[in-house]
């Protein structure tokens, strides 16, 4: 086998392999399969929604305020300093 035949095998079997890897990345799940269960154990308790008209408040609102605090705790994971 010469140089370049090799070099050919070679090439072909790496395209091969590249081509397997995507097809496993891209291709759908095996039919009837389920996925997994996601544990929502850890998630913190779901926050009242912030009323409507905080949304589009222009003056400070004593209501708007604490709702929104507690939306950017939930965002960022914080505990409560009452916990």
């Amino acid at each position: 086998m010469g140089r370049t035949a090799r070099i050919a095998l070679i090439a072909v079997s790496g395209a091969l392999v590249l081509t397997l890897a995507i097809m496993s990345t891209v291709s759908p799940s095996a039919p009837g399969a389920s996925a997994s269960p996601v544990s929502r154990a850890d998630a913190p308790p779901a926050a009242p929604p912030v009323p409507g008209h905080c949304r589009t408040a222009i003056e400070p609102d004593a209501a708007c305020t604490a709702a929104w605090e507690v939306k950017r705790r939930q965002f960022f994971r914080e505990q409560d300093e009452s916990t």
